[in-house]
């Protein structure tokens, strides 16, 4: 199920399933295992100028590991831009049921939310929503540079 603004105008969508951090990647993120690398939201903007045609922008979310909770029903984790942004992502496993739940957030309003019988299904509606109008873009979303973890060995 996927809740988005009323204001966004009807466009083409785009979705993106995000690779799962694994355990064997480090050690230090073993408990992060199963959560989304990162989330990449895809959208289309016209030039600010109005010359040339419309273009494919991304957004990019990285984990914190810093945010990370875990209780007996869930786990959590939160997502941050490289950019200075004022949106964020946060991820909810539920154990018992396996469903997972999104939010992303524009300070402390949720703007979008998500959730899907497993983790497919909840990534494809999460990134579904697509960029916000004024939700900066991303200038290297493949580079791991702020939260993304290092392979060890």
């Amino acid at each position: 199920m996927i809740s988005k603004p009323a204001d966004k105008p009807p466009v083409g969508f785009v979705a993106s399933l995000p690779v799962r951090i694994q355990a064997e990647w480090n050690r230090n993120y073993a408990h992060l295992a199963g959560f989304p690398l990162n989330l990449v939201y895809l959208g289309v903007r016209s030039p600010t100028d109005g010359s040339g045609p419309p273009r494919l922008v991304t957004a990019c979310y990285w984990f914190d590991p810093g945010t990370y909770r875990e209780d007996e029903a869930t786990r959590e984790l939160w997502y941050v831009a490289h950019e200075e942004s004022p949106y964020r992502v946060s991820v909810r496993h539920h154990k018992r049921s396996g469903t997972w739940e999104t939010g992303k957030y524009r300070g402390d309003d949720l703007v979008a939310s998500a959730e899907g019988p497993d983790f497919e299904h909840a990534m494809l509606q999460t990134t579904l929503v697509g960029l916000a109008a004024d939700e900066p873009e991303a200038s290297e979303c493949g580079a791991r540079r702020r939260a993304g973890p290092e392979r060890s060995g």
